[in-house]
């Protein structure tokens, strides 16, 4: 079984597409599945709105958190 962090990382980087290895990680991982619950639903939410919507402040700072990961 792969790590959280390699987990993570994969999350982060194949937000669409998980693998076997991190969807079994996910079964046995409170942690990683928080993180791809609230992954999930960020990603809902922000293609809920136009990107002329989203402030250029708030566009930014989640630029900054989502490449930062």
């Amino acid at each position: 079984m792969i790590s959280c962090e390699e987990a993570r990382e994969y999350l982060w980087d194949h937000l669409e597409s998980p693998v076997r290895a991190v969807a079994d990680h996910l079964q046995s991982c409170e942690t990683c599945c928080g993180e791809a619950d609230f992954l999930g639903r960020l990603v809902q939410m922000l293609a809920a709105f136009p990107d002329e919507d989203i402030p250029p402040a708030v566009r930014t700072r989640l630029e900054a958190v989502l490449s930062a990961r």
